[in-house]
């Protein structure tokens, strides 16, 4: 762990340097911005760097849940400080899914199991389920921060919606959000019946690099990712009705503010159709482009 805190604190300084000078096309003029970038940048090389040489899979699962919660914090801090660019997003997507590969938990949904495990009294109340019901209970403040940004599922499903290809747009949010209710409610049926549902998306044979008939499913929700916004988190993923609901209450969220001249700019490039006025930003996933399209400056933060 200390090897781990000294390898932190080169890569944040470095890191800290670049992004200052503007060296890999990311500037930050603000000090304190600046090394809470560095800082995430860092934590997750630092973590995936240590796990690697220490070879335990209970390490993998700490460093995990470290990445999960601090991230999560600092991704928030980042966006309220109005620094987050699409540029950081992408480079934050690829870090979180690396993440994915290199510690293997908590993979969502699959971890969804475990919390109904334990509310049924199968398992015992753990330390990885009491940080992931507080990361649900964070989402309260913070918005869809963890599936926007850390969620290695949902950052590989960013990396995917990038690659230049035709989208395919579908004309109802709200199917998609029943579909995933339905998807709850019967993921919730077969675990008190002890069955996985989760299991057979095969996302941890993807993530563990597995060959197996699952990873076949896996592939083809990663394929299909690159024509439909992140079709995992929004009609699969037990956890995204969760953070869903707290999210549409969530204390901090992407707003308009009095500065916005209604160009509805934020509404066309938004691959989630959460952007609009009076939209509770339930399924916004903080991708960036309505911050980025916005031609006048101020008009969308992240704010109370």
């Amino acid at each position: 762990m200390i090897a781990g805190a000294i390898l932190f604190a080169l890569i944040s300084a470095v890191l800290y340097f670049s992004i200052r000078k503007g060296i890999g096309g990311i500037k930050i003029d603000k000090t304190a911005p600046a090394l809470a970038l560095s800082a995430l940048f860092a934590l997750g090389i630092s973590l995936m760097a240590t796990c690697i040489l220490s070879g335990s899979e209970a390490a993998g699962m700490i460093f995990a849940l470290i990445y999960l919660v601090a991230g999560t914090l600092l991704a928030a801090y980042l966006w309220h400080a109005g620094v987050m660019t699409r540029r950081i997003i992408l480079v934050l997507a690829a870090e979180s899914t690396l993440t994915g590969f290199v510690f293997l938990a908590p993979i969502m949904p699959l971890e969804f199991i475990g919390i109904i495990n334990t509310i049924t009294g199968a398992t015992a109340l753990s330390p990885a389920i009491i940080i992931l019901c507080a990361v649900i209970v964070i989402t309260l403040i913070v918005g869809r921060t963890f599936c926007g940004h850390i969620c290695p599922v949902g950052s590989i499903q960013e990396l995917a919606y990038a690659v230049p290809a035709k989208k395919i747009e579908l004309a109802s949010t709200r199917s998609m959000e029943m579909i995933r209710l339905a998807v709850l409610a019967a993921t919730i049926l077969a675990a008190v019946c002890l069955v996985d549902l989760m299991a057979y998306t095969g996302l941890y044979e993807l993530f563990s690099l597995t060959v197996s008939a699952a990873l076949v499913v896996a592939a083809a929700l990663i394929l299909l990712s690159v024509f439909v916004y992140r079709p995992v988190c929004r009609m699969i993923c037990p956890f995204g009705a969760l953070f869903s609901l707290m999210a549409g209450f969530s204390f901090l969220k992407l707003r308009r503010t009095e500065t916005c001249v209604l160009c509805k700019k934020c509404e066309t490039v938004c691959p989630a159709h959460a952007a609009g006025r009076d939209d509770t930003k339930r399924e916004c996933y903080l991708c960036g482009r309505c911050t980025d399209a916005c031609h006048v400056r101020g008009a969308i933060r992240y704010r109370h």
